[in-house]
Parts: structure tokens; C-alpha cells; sequence
């Protein structure tokens, strides 16, 4: 009796031990990736050209989407929130889409960097971190 009373005791703390570390793992993935800040003019023209280059490749891939703007607005905020662009800053994003939209550069890493996509292929991206959540 003695030796299963102490068998439940190992086990409960085994079990709390697994979810400390659950919740110290959770902890560290939401603080590291989704928080991450675009600091630098480099980096936001680096997201904006990747985010538009992802979103070229789905219309590559669905050109259907052009014909549903509310999903293609969607879509491209997701891309945007994917490369930690600020869709939550209406002010910022407005600022960010004034300066790149028409950059002759921008326009053409876009075009450049999605024609993979047109034959069925991946996106070329700048070296940044991307935002899997």
C-alpha cells in the first residue's frame, strides 16, 4: 500500500512538472516571436517588399482572389501581420503603404521575387524573420 501511495505521489508530480514546463515554453513563443518590433527603415522595407511578395504568390496561385476584396484585403493583412507590420496601426500602415507603394524598388523586388510563383514555385525572400502565428 505504501509503495502505490507513493507511485501516485511520483506520477501527480511528474504531471506538474510537465505543465510548468508547458506554460514556461508558452511563455517564452508568445513573448519572442509575436512582439517583435520593426525598428529600422531597413526592416519595414524589407517586410512590406516579403509581405507583398506573399501576397503576389497567392494571386499567382488564385486569381480569383482579386475578384473578392474583402478576402484580399484579409489576405494582405494577414501577409502584413506575418512580417510584423503594425495592422493594428491604421496611421503607421497608411505612412508605410505611402512611402513603398510606388517605390520603383519595392515594386520591382516584388515582381522579381514572386515570379517563382507564377510556375508554380516558392517566393524569394529577404533575409528576415517571419511571424508563423
Amino acid at each position: 500500500m505504501d509503495d502505490g501511495g507513493n507511485k501516485k505521489g511520483k506520477i501527480i508530480g511528474i504531471v506538474i512538472l510537465i505543465i510548468i514546463i508547458i506554460i514556461i515554453l508558452l511563455s517564452f513563443k508568445s513573448c519572442n516571436s509575436r512582439n517583435k518590433i520593426l525598428e529600422s527603415e531597413t526592416e519595414f522595407f524589407q517586410a512590406f517588399v516579403n509581405a507583398n511578395t506573399d501576397f503576389a504568390c497567392k494571386i499567382h496561385k488564385d486569381e480569383t482572389l482579386l475578384l473578392q476584396p474583402e478576402i484580399a484585403e484579409t489576405t494582405l493583412n494577414e501577409m502584413y501581420a506575418k512580417w510584423y507590420l503594425p495592422v493594428d496601426d491604421d496611421a503607421t500602415m497608411i505612412d508605410i503603404l505611402k512611402k513603398y507603394e510606388n517605390n520603383k524598388e519595392a515594386t520591382a523586388l516584388i515582381s522579381k521575387n514572386s515570379a517563382g510563383c507564377r510556375n508554380g514555385g516558392d517566393p524569394i525572400y529577404y533575409e528576415t524573420e517571419v511571424n508563423e502565428n
